[in-house]
Formats: structure tokens, sequence, C-alpha cells
């Protein structure tokens, strides 16, 4: 990203692909099989499990809010597509 060359995989694959691993996690913290709504991107029929998926993206948003503006663009840098956008969406207060 820091030369604007073409990335190794399209952003949407590494977007999938990290998801993947989240939603892993999240069934394993509850202990159950999840249906998951790749088109939403959310749990179907499982608040529980929806708020596990939010909760990343809270806690992201109040530790933003926390640091200086080189210390939130690097941890923007550093979270997933999804992470960092549903991030951004609580901290100008859009719930979308």
């Amino acid at each position: 990203m820091r030369t604007r060359e073409r990335t190794v995989a399209p952003f949407d694959v590494g977007h999938r692909s990290t998801t993947i691993c989240h939603l892993i996690n999240i069934c394993r913290e509850l202990g159950r099989r999840l249906q998951w709504d790749p088109v939403k991107e959310e749990f179907v029929g499982d608040e529980a499990a929806n708020a596990l998926r939010r909760m990343s993206a809270d806690e992201a948003a109040n530790a933003l809010r926390r640091m200086s503006g080189d210390e939130a663009a690097n941890a923007l840098r550093r979270m997933s597509g999804d992470e960092a956008a549903n991030a951004l969406r609580r901290m100008s207060g859009d719930e979308a």
C-alpha cells in the first residue's frame, strides 16, 4: 500500500479471508455453529453472535477517539477492511 503498487491479492479476497478468521473466533467463543450471511455481513438470527461481531468495531472506535491523528491512521492500517469501516462508522455516529 505504501508504494501504491498492485497488491498480491485483490482487496475483496483479503477482506473475505480475514472475515473468515473472525467468524471462526466468534463460533469458538460461543461454542456453537452459526449461519453467516455474506451479503449482509452478519449472523442470521443470532444477536449474541452479532454483538460479538460488532464489539471489536466499538472498541476500536473508542480507542481511535483517544489516539492522535498519526496513531489512529496506523491503527486503521492494521485493521481488516470491515473492522476499519465499522470503527469509522461508529466514530461518526452512523450505525449503518
